[in-house]
């Protein structure tokens, strides 16, 4: 029972732009690819939005 508490709490104070920013970085297909997103995310206000659901469009840097 505390247990599911403890989940329904934390999802609660999760922020979804970390779980967005999270997923983003999970996608990638290699370290290299992984390098390039960390990059973006630290040099960008909001990379996420910009790729989607991980899926990157034709503006990618």
């Amino acid at each position: 029972m505390f247990t599911e508490l403890a989940k329904k709490l934390s999802a609660l104070l999760i922020n979804t732009d970390d779980h967005e920013r999270d997923a983003y970085l999970a996608s990638s297909a290699d370290l290299v690819d992984l390098e390039h997103r960390i990059n973006v995310v630290e040099t960008h206000a909001d990379p996420v939005r910009w790729y989607g659901a991980s899926t990157p469009h034709e503006g990618r840097m």
